[in-house]
């Protein structure tokens, strides 16, 4: 199978409802997957400290995922069309848009949007 046939695909489907720019790299669309799950991970933690519900923010990642570092800096990162679909992503997968707008902000969200641009194609 083509290495960009495959690249398309698995940028699809490596995270439930993951659809992104086309990440030919098979490494680092595993990293993106990754990424993206630690953010879920601590956004679980975070909701879990507070109270709320958390359920199913993480399905379809690894159990292992150590969480990312989501606390928010204020400040926002650059927009793009990856950072909008990654925040409409989060709104999907049931995060409360108050804390999806905090780690818009973040270290980790600023992070994978950059990573994902400089691996995009």
């Amino acid at each position: 199978m083509n290495w960009k046939i495959l690249a398309i695909i698995a940028t699809i489907f490596v995270v439930p409802g993951c659809q992104t720019s086309v990440v030919s790299n098979p490494q680092a669309v595993q990293s993106l997957a990754e990424q993206e799950c630690a953010i879920y991970v601590a956004a679980e933690k975070r909701l879990a400290a507070e109270g709320r519900p958390a359920d199913g923010l993480s399905t379809g990642c690894a159990a292992a995922t150590s969480p990312a570092d989501i606390a928010p800096t204020g400040v926002a990162g650059q927009s793009t069309s990856f950072s909008e679909i990654l925040f409409r992503r989060m709104i999907a997968r049931g995060m409360p848009q108050d804390l999806a707008a905090e780690i818009s902000t973040s270290p980790a969200f600023k992070e994978l949007v950059r990573f994902q641009a400089a691996n995009a194609s």
